[in-house]
């Protein structure tokens, strides 16, 4: 491997996708909309209630490789998301 540059991606709209498939880059880490969705709406609400909230909420990413993109029914590699 030496002397080989290994690209990954952030996100997964089509160009990224594109990019996998074709071995432009090797994978890409990508958003969880829903965690975001949900941890941001828990926060809030811990905030009005009055209950502090951590300076950071991890709202868990995912990876996406060719392999994943290739095989509809395996599900993505979670990285570190506790609410799925």
């Amino acid at each position: 491997m030496q002397g080989k540059i290994f690209i990954i991606g952030y996100d997964s709209g089509q160009a990224q996708m594109d990019a996998i498939r074709s071995g432009e880059e090797a994978g890409a880490i990508t958003q969880d909309p829903i965690g975001i969705g949900y941890k941001s709406v828990e926060a809030a609400v811990k905030t009005l209630n009055g209950v502090a909230v951590p300076k950071t909420i991890d709202t868990g990413s995912t990876g996406m490789t060719r392999l994943t993109l290739m095989i509809p029914s395996l599900p993505l590699c979670s990285i570190n998301n506790g609410f799925q």
